[in-house]
Protein backbone atom coordinates (compact mmCIF):
# COMPACT_ATOMS: atom_id res chain seq x y z
CA UNK A 1 0.00 0.00 0.00
CA UNK A 2 2.72 2.46 0.98
CA UNK A 3 4.72 1.70 -2.16
CA UNK A 4 1.80 2.70 -4.35
CA UNK A 5 1.29 5.92 -2.40
CA UNK A 6 4.90 7.06 -2.81
CA UNK A 7 5.46 6.01 -6.42
CA UNK A 8 5.92 9.08 -8.57
CA UNK A 9 6.99 11.25 -5.63
CA UNK A 10 10.50 12.67 -5.45
CA UNK A 11 12.06 11.21 -2.33
CA UNK A 12 15.60 11.67 -1.17
CA UNK A 13 17.51 10.24 1.73
CA UNK A 14 16.89 7.24 3.90
CA UNK A 15 13.30 6.26 4.71
CA UNK A 16 13.15 4.00 7.76
CA UNK A 17 10.28 1.55 7.99
CA UNK A 18 9.00 -0.03 11.16
CA UNK A 19 7.52 0.94 14.46
CA UNK A 20 8.82 3.95 16.33
CA UNK A 21 8.09 2.17 19.61
CA UNK A 22 11.32 1.17 21.35
CA UNK A 23 11.79 -2.51 22.16
CA UNK A 24 14.85 -4.37 23.37
CA UNK A 25 16.19 -7.26 21.32
CA UNK A 26 15.60 -9.46 24.37
CA UNK A 27 11.92 -8.43 24.54
CA UNK A 28 11.54 -9.03 20.79
CA UNK A 29 13.04 -12.51 21.15
CA UNK A 30 10.72 -13.24 24.10
CA UNK A 31 7.73 -12.15 22.03
CA UNK A 32 8.68 -14.42 19.11
CA UNK A 33 9.20 -17.42 21.40
CA UNK A 34 5.87 -16.75 23.12
CA UNK A 35 4.05 -16.59 19.77
CA UNK A 36 5.72 -19.85 18.73
CA UNK A 37 4.88 -21.44 22.11
CA UNK A 38 8.56 -22.22 22.63
CA UNK A 39 10.48 -22.12 25.88
CA UNK A 40 12.81 -19.18 26.23
CA UNK A 41 16.16 -19.62 27.94
CA UNK A 42 18.52 -17.16 26.25
CA UNK A 43 22.25 -17.29 26.69
CA UNK A 44 23.22 -13.71 27.49
CA UNK A 45 26.64 -13.11 25.97
CA UNK A 46 28.85 -10.04 26.17
CA UNK A 47 27.95 -7.45 23.55
CA UNK A 48 30.04 -7.37 20.41
CA UNK A 49 31.14 -4.12 18.80
CA UNK A 50 28.19 -2.47 17.01
CA UNK A 51 25.59 -4.87 18.49
CA UNK A 52 22.10 -3.42 18.80
CA UNK A 53 20.68 -3.71 22.31
CA UNK A 54 17.36 -2.22 21.24
CA UNK A 55 15.64 -0.89 18.18
CA UNK A 56 13.67 2.27 17.55
CA UNK A 57 13.82 3.61 14.02
CA UNK A 58 13.23 7.28 13.38
CA UNK A 59 10.25 7.21 11.02
CA UNK A 60 9.64 10.96 10.91
CA UNK A 61 10.73 11.07 7.23
CA UNK A 62 8.23 8.31 6.38
CA UNK A 63 5.45 10.17 8.20
CA UNK A 64 6.29 13.36 6.29
CA UNK A 65 5.95 11.49 2.98
CA UNK A 66 2.87 9.45 3.83
CA UNK A 67 0.15 11.17 5.80
CA UNK A 68 -2.64 9.24 7.48
CA UNK A 69 -0.60 6.05 7.34
CA UNK A 70 -1.78 2.95 9.18
CA UNK A 71 0.79 0.81 10.96
CA UNK A 72 0.37 -2.84 11.88
CA UNK A 73 1.28 -3.38 15.53
CA UNK A 74 4.36 -5.49 16.24
CA UNK A 75 2.53 -8.52 17.62
CA UNK A 76 0.18 -8.72 14.62
CA UNK A 77 3.07 -8.22 12.20
CA UNK A 78 5.09 -10.98 13.86
CA UNK A 79 2.10 -13.33 13.79
CA UNK A 80 1.68 -12.73 10.05
CA UNK A 81 5.42 -13.10 9.41
CA UNK A 82 5.61 -16.38 11.33
CA UNK A 83 2.60 -17.75 9.42
CA UNK A 84 4.28 -16.75 6.16
CA UNK A 85 7.52 -18.54 7.11
CA UNK A 86 5.58 -21.66 8.09
CA UNK A 87 3.80 -21.60 4.74
CA UNK A 88 7.06 -21.15 2.82
CA UNK A 89 8.78 -23.97 4.73
CA UNK A 90 5.86 -26.33 4.25
CA UNK A 91 5.53 -25.64 0.52
CA UNK A 92 9.22 -25.68 -0.43
CA UNK A 93 10.25 -28.82 -2.32
CA UNK A 94 12.85 -30.91 -0.52
CA UNK A 95 12.78 -28.48 2.36
CA UNK A 96 14.56 -29.21 5.57
CA UNK A 97 12.83 -26.74 7.88
CA UNK A 98 14.88 -25.15 10.59
CA UNK A 99 13.61 -24.34 14.04
CA UNK A 100 12.68 -20.77 14.82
Amino acid sequence: MGNKRISGKKISGVVNLGSDKEISILELAKMIHHLEKKSFNPAILPARPNDHARRQPDISHLKSILTNIYFTDLKTGLEKLLLYYKFIRSSAPNSNPTQI
